[in-house]
């Protein structure tokens, strides 16, 4: 598998969380350009997974960990940034909840 199918995997949840994360952990972290982007349908389809109760609030956290910070997916806005930061450090701003899911589903992302 290569690198950017690796990616797409893991923003797009194709695979199981820690599978993809596995598999990533095989290529170097820095990238000198950015092979996949992250956009605002990525982050409702997670958002939305959580509400149905199919993945946690523990599994969002580490999926946006495994995200943010990359230098090889570009976020597609700066609010998609502030999601995927909130939804990666929950403890430094407001956990994820329905009420939280719910707010950033509303947003023009």
């Amino acid at each position: 598998m290569n690198r950017r199918t690796a990616l797409e995997n893991l923003i797009q949840l194709k695979l199981p969380l820690q599978q993809s994360i596995s598999t990533l952990a095989q290529f170097e972290w820095d990238s000198e350009i950015e092979l996949v982007n992250l956009e605002a349908s990525q982050i409702q389809n997670v958002l939305k997974l959580f509400k149905q109760g199919t993945i946690s609030s523990v599994d969002v956290e580490a999926w946006a960990n495994a995200i943010e910070g990359r230098d090889d997916i570009k976020i597609a806005s700066l609010l998609i940034r502030e999601a995927l930061y909130e939804l990666a450090n929950p403890y430094l701003t407001k956990p994820l909840c329905i009420e939280r899911a719910n707010f950033w589903l509303s947003q023009k992302l």
